[in-house]
Order: C-alpha cells, then sequence, then structure tokens
C-alpha cells in the first residue's frame, strides 16, 4: 500500500501584529492520551518517501511546531490502532472557560438569526458563484496568530494565518470555528473581518480537540466595530453527507498573507469518505479520519475556512492538502457532519468527552508470524501502556491479549474500541486478558478497570 504525507501547517507571516499587545500567559505543557489509528501498522513496507514541507518566511529562530503530516491509507491490511501520550501544547489564553449552555449550529433547516446581532447567510438560491462567495464570504475571517517563543530577556515573536468560519453567537460572544493546528501553539490570537484588513479583533480560546483537528475562539460583541458588523454573517452549515462526486466546492479562506483574505477557488467534490492518517511529527503517534477530497485549491492559510456547495452551505472545514509537486488538486476537508456535534460541544462545554483507557495495541491477527507462532487466533495485543493511565493501574502488561471487555468478546480492535464507548467514562468494567503464552503457559486473568476521560484538548 503506498502512502502519501501531506502538509497541514498554517501559513506563518511576519509582518507586524495589528491588534494590542498580546495579554495572553502560557501554560507548561502536558502530556494528554489519546486513541487512534495507524494506516498500516509499524511494519509497513514499500511506502513512498514523505513529500516535501512547505517552509513558510518568518522572523527570528523558528518556534516549535507540533504540525501534522498527512498520509492517504486507502485500504489498510494491518490495523494497528493507537492510545498514547500526545503532548501538543496549546497556550491559556484570557480564557473565559465555557460552563455549558444550549448553543446550537445553524444548519439549513435552522431558524436564520436567532438572537438578531448577526445577519445569517441567505441559504437560498444563488445565480452564479460570485453570488455565494459574496454572501459566504462575509462569515469567513482571517486568523491572525501570534507565536512567542526564546527567554524573557531573549524573546521572538512571529506571526502567520489561518483561516475561520463563523458558527453562531450568545448573548455577548460570537463563535468562530477553525482547525485545531491554526491555534494550537498561538500566545495570541485576533481576527480580521470585511474589508479592512488593518482592523483587528482581540480572540479568545473556547475550546478545542486534537482528534477532529477542530476548534472554537470568540470575539466579544463589544469589541466588533460597527462598520465590520455589517460585514459578518452566520454561517449555515450543510449535510455534507448528500454531497456527491462532481458536485461544486468552493474554497473561501485567507492564503499567504492578509492581502489575500476572502480568496475564493473553485472545485469539485473529488472525494467523499478519504481514509487520512495525520502523524504527528514529534510524537509519531497518528490517528485516523474521514475526510472530503476537493480539487479547489487550498493554500496554508486556508485552512480552518469554509469549504461550500452550490446552495452557499458550508459542508466542510478546510485542513490540508497534499504538497507534492507531482500532485495538483488534493485538498482535504472535514465534514459538516463530524464537525458540527463537535463545534457544538466545544461552544458549550470546551471539549468533547470521549472514554479512554491508555493503551497502544492492534489484532493480534494481523501480525500473522507473531499469531502463527504463538497460536493466536483473535483478540487485541497490547503494545504499550500509558503510565498511570487506566490499563496500567488495572495491571495490563504489553503482550497481553484482549479476549474480553466488559463481558463482551474482542475478535478486533473494532470489538474493543465498540466496547469501550459502549461503557462509558467512569464505569468499572472486567477486563479478560490472555498472558504467559510466550513462556507455553497461556493463561487468562481476570483485571477490573476503570474507565477515564480522554483529555483531547491538546492544552
Amino acid at each position: 500500500m503506498d502512502e502519501q504525507n501531506i502538509n497541514q501547517n498554517g501559513e506563518r507571516h511576519s509582518e507586524p501584529q495589528p491588534s494590542a499587545a498580546p495579554q495572553w500567559q502560557p501554560e507548561e505543557k502536558q502530556d494528554n492520551g489519546y486513541q487512534g489509528t495507524y494506516g498500516t501498522g509499524p511494519y509497513t513496507e514499500g511506502c513512498v518517501p514523505p513529500f516535501e514541507r512547505y517552509t513558510p518566511p518568518f522572523q527570528g529562530p523558528p518556534p516549535k511546531r507540533h504540525g501534522w503530516q498527512v498520509a492517504i491509507a486507502c485500504v489498510c491490511c494491518l490495523a494497528f490502532c493507537v492510545a498514547v501520550l500526545g503532548g501538543v501544547r496549546l497556550s491559556a489564553w484570557l480564557l473565559d472557560r465555557p460552563s455549558g449552555g444550549d448553543f446550537s449550529i445553524q444548519q439549513a433547516s435552522a431558524d436564520e438569526d436567532a438572537m438578531g446581532y448577526l445577519d445569517s447567510v441567505q441559504n437560498s438560491s444563488y445565480e452564479s458563484v460570485s453570488d455565494i462567495a459574496e454572501d459566504v464570504g462575509q462569515s469567513v475571517v482571517t486568523i491572525v496568530i501570534t507565536l512567542s517563543y526564546g527567554s524573557t530577556l531573549d524573546a521572538y515573536t512571529t506571526q502567520f494565518l489561518g483561516s475561520g468560519v463563523i458558527i453562531g453567537e450568545d448573548a455577548d460572544k460570537i463563535f468562530i470555528a477553525t482547525n485545531y493546528e491554526v491555534i494550537a501553539s498561538a500566545s495570541d490570537v485576533s481576527i480580521i473581518a470585511g474589508t479592512d484588513e488593518s482592523t483587528a479583533i482581540q480572540a479568545y480560546y473556547q475550546g478545542s480537540d486534537v482528534d477532529t483537528n477542530l476548534a472554537v475562539i470568540f470575539i466579544r460583541k463589544a469589541d466588533v466595530p460597527e462598520a465590520v458588523r455589517s460585514q459578518m454573517k452566520i454561517a449555515t452549515l450543510g449535510d455534507s453527507a448528500a454531497m456527491r462526486l462532481g458536485d461544486l466546492a468552493i474554497a473561501i479562506g485567507s492564503p499567504v498573507d492578509k492581502s489575500f483574505g476572502n480568496s475564493v477557488t473553485v472545485g469539485a467534490i473529488s472525494g467523499l469518505e478519504r481514509s487520512v492518517s495525520f502523524i504527528d511529527e514529534e510524537t509519531q503517534t497518528t490517528q485516523t479520519m474521514t475526510l472530503m477530497q476537493t480539487d479547489a485549491a487550498i493554500n496554508p492559510g486556508n485552512y480552518g475556512g469554509a469549504l461550500v456547495n452550490g446552495r452557499g452551505e458550508v459542508i466542510g472545514i478546510n485542513c490540508s492538502k497534499i504538497t507534492s509537486t507531482e500532485v495538483e488538486g488534493m485538498g482535504f476537508a472535514i465534514p459538516s457532519n463530524i464537525a458540527v456535534p463537535v463545534l457544538e460541544d466545544l461552544v458549550n462545554y470546551g471539549k468533547v468527552s470521549r472514554p479512554y483507557i491508555g493503551i497502544t495495541g492492534g489484532n493480534a491477527a494481523s501480525y500473522q508470524d507473531f499469531a502463527a507462532q504463538y497460536q493466536i487466533v483473535s483478540g487485541v495485543i497490547v503494545v504499550t501502556v500509558v503510565q498511570q493511565g487506566p490499563a496500567a493501574l488495572a495491571g495490563l502488561q504489553p503482550y497481553d491479549i484482549i479476549i474480553t471487555f466488559d463481558g463482551k468478546p474482542v475478535e478486533d480492535f473494532d470489538d474493543l474500541s465498540a466496547a469501550i464507548d459502549e461503557a462509558g467514562v467512569g464505569k468499572t468494567v472486567e477486563v479478560e486478558v490472555l498472558r504467559g503464552y510466550q513462556q507455553g503457559e497461556a493463561e487468562t486473568t481476570m483485571l477490573t478497570l476503570t474507565i477515564q476521560e480522554k483529555d483531547s484538548t491538546g492544552r
């Protein structure tokens, strides 16, 4: 199986920050567990070399980034599933921690203009792509990210750009969706909306989710000039599952430079359910997502922007592209049907709650030589155990083979994942494992494990 790597870094930009001086204080890096999937396991052969990564210009020494490379995994013959320490850093900004609420994203059938502060996208018939771009473009903003690095006495800053989509509001805030990677290492964030690129509005952190590469930031209504407010609209999110191959796809975002804000590129939906593996360069951990493919040009700075259909509905959040000189027109977006529930949770709770046990592992039967040597027919083999994680506390060890989980048979990692999800956070379950088989003394052992909540905020 061939794999191809995609660059997902946002563009860094070296012009001065247009907003006030940074007000945020960074937070110490923490390690966070997640469960994902390796595309083809650790023993893949015959893969093409990684494509060259895009290196944008900037001032001063490069900041530490945790960008993802992306590999297309069309057929996974060895599905290797992982739950490891993620450890991606997110600065703590002037936090208004979400306390939960009833926020929901406006979709195609929803009532318009619930709060009355911002207009909503027309969401009706358009006569041309120009009409769509003019209307929906008011829902897309430029995100200016400031990175700080170095010591207090020898500090440096640099900037790069991303894009965001206005997804809703409450009484005091306007919420903007973007990619997690756009804001992951930010020490300060501001947004530019409308046609005046010199007017930047301070933005604040709302929530993030590493697993889906989504985040929500917000601006305060009190900070928005009237002239800017009149050029902002709330996007309508459509049904990504209703898209067909060849449907019109319009990408709107801010590539390369602020002067190119709300650039519009036009293409088609090239693929509906592409299996794409995101690889963290620092930890070499991987998770797999299902993305929508388009040949509408997506460039650095477009990430976090909107992929729009012919009805003016946002059906994807742009997130990556293949950068090889041998490849043209292969960009990817997070489908709206995946994004909507995640974004709603990020606005309401600041995170997405997922169950977590803290192992890396794979289908025992997939490792054919190993399985044949030890007569292993099925089950999930534990490769590593996260220190102080739920599995470690329960006594799971490397090379244990999980046979049942919460009374349910485990044939493969899909079975294990389904059983974990069904049990949910906080439940104490019995886990049956096979051990001792390498010494010719195979025996089953029953362990008690309490499922914890996975921290997927990246903080």
